[in-house]
């Protein structure tokens, strides 16, 4: 393995230049004009497969439509090795990002999908561009880390199967059945691996956790038409109103959830998982700032994070109404976009018919007779891992092997839904990240350092090879 670690530095300037490659085709899942070049990044990792010597590429391209009519992009699955005697590794990354356009305050470049070198004071060396965390550095780091083995001479410690989608900042749509119902995740697969979250600040970490999600939709409908404020102001119920009403019903002046029959769900902390939390290197205040954040919600180390990671939280997203915000209207319908994120053991459809009953009641003592109607947008539950297992164990000696100390054991505050849809084939799933806190995923100036993605390259050479010695 030693070899292979060296490899990783010599080979540093032809992994940089794959990452520019890869960087450098705007595979913008939710953006229509860019699926040509979403399906242009799938057939470019295809191709870096063989490339890399898999036994076998597969290119399905036959999961179904879009709604704007394009078909679903291709999801790329490649195999090295089928050695009965080893492990099977799964690991999953996808090619597809979100839009970037330079006005949006882009710094270093004046295209954010040209790759970027900038020495940064007290960092080093930082890349710069779109995908380069958030998810193509963790995924081409993969390729980059078969490609120093080769050149060392290790042989492959485990059987190696690789997963990549083109639509996972979009909705991962056709993956759930997919994985349900191909072979290539049915057969031979002992557990999975996803580098598609980041550290908590400057300190190595493993996951075993994200929040899930219930995303809810409110309307509140009141006269046939739009009509004049200075002619109706006084006589209708706006149904403006009544929705911040409606919203305002659901927390505190903090913020904090106060249905009761939605908290009596969560999960108790056990005194084992409070330790893991005493455990990790954190400063609330340190990060409040980094942040840009005037204040955050919590008392302690402890509480801000597991406010951050294990608690639910509420989180209004917009509204919407049916006349223009200049125009002195009284709107005749109104909708707001709500959701809440989940922990253990709450359920996002019963999560949303606790809230949904809870709307109506209040509705329902609110003056008028305006109509309600609250619907899910979409639902998945919290991913917890069993954090005991030898695919964890694997991870955390490969930490120490890369960065010489013990990694902190975190949890996610978001949510990854494929995490989910490997959990239920029965098989342990590890988020294992390589990119730091600050590395902008999804805004302006997205980056990872170079010392990031070499290390994070290396991460991998070294948990292959304790997974193949694991028991």
């Amino acid at each position: 393995m030693e070899r292979a670690l060296e490899m990783v530095d010599e080979l540093a300037a032809d992994f940089v230049h794959l990452l520019r490659d890869g960087v450098r085709i705007p595979s913008v899942s939710n953006e229509i004009e860019r699926h040509d070049d979403v399906c242009a990044m799938g057939a470019f990792v295809a191709q870096l497969a063989r490339d890399r010597g898999a036994d076998s590429v597969l290119v399905v391209d036959d999961l179904g439509k879009l709604e704007n009519g394009n078909p679903i992009p291709p999801v790329v699955l490649a195999q090295w090795g089928s050695d009965p005697a080893k492990h099977t590794l799964c690991v999953y990354g996808h090619y597809d990002v979100m839009p970037a356009a330079v006005e949006d305050g882009w710094e270093h470049q004046a295209d954010p999908f040209e790759l970027v070198e900038k020495d940064m004071d007290g960092i080093g060396t930082v890349l710069f561009g779109r995908g380069s965390t958030d998810d193509k550095g963790p995924l081409l780091g993969w390729f980059c880390a078969l490609q120093a083995m080769q050149a060392a001479g290790m042989a492959l410690p485990v059987n190696l199967k690789l997963v990549a989608e083109g639509r996972e900042e979009a909705g991962s749509e056709g993956m759930d059945k997919l994985v349900s119902t191909h072979p290539f995740f049915k057969e031979n697969v002992d557990m999975f691996c996803i580098s598609d979250n980041y550290w908590l600040g400057g300190f190595p970490c493993i996951t075993y956790g994200l929040r899930g999600f219930c995303g809810m939709n409110v309307t509140v409908t009141g006269p046939e038409r739009n009509l004049h404020s200075g002619i109706f102001g006084g006589l209708v119920v706006d149904p403006y109103l009544q929705v911040i009403q409606l919203l305002q019903s659901l927390t505190d002046a903090q913020g904090d959830i106060v249905i009761p029959s939605v908290l009596e769900d969560v999960q108790e902390v056990t005194d084992e998982e409070r330790e893991l939390y005493e455990a990790i290197h954190f400063d609330p205040e340190s990060w409040r700032r980094e942040s840009g954040l005037p204040h955050i919600k919590g008392d302690s180390k402890v509480d801000v994070l597991m406010r951050r990671w294990r608690f639910p939280s509420l989180t209004i997203h917009g509204i919407e109404a049916s006349s223009p915000m200049n125009a002195t209207i009284i709107a005749s319908s109104v909708s707001a976009r709500f959701s809440v994120r989940l922990v253990p053991d709450m359920d996002p459809a019963v999560t949303f018919e606790k809230i949904k009953a809870h709307l109506e009641q209040h509705f329902a003592s609110l003056p008028g007779k305006n109509r309600l109607d609250v619907s899910m947008t979409y639902g998945a539950r919290a991913f917890v891992s069993d954090w005991h297992h030898y695919n964890f164990a694997s991870a955390h000696a490969a930490v120490k092997d890369v960065y010489h100390v013990e990694p902190e054991m975190t949890r996610e505050g978001g949510s990854i839904p494929v995490s989910l849809v490997f959990q239920n084939t029965g098989r342990n799933v590890c988020l294992l990240p390589i990119g730091d806190f600050d590395g902008n995923a999804h805004g302006p100036n997205e980056n990872i350092s170079k010392k990031n993605f070499l290390q994070g390259i290396k991460l991998f050479v070294a948990y292959m090879h304790h997974l193949g010695k694991a028991q």
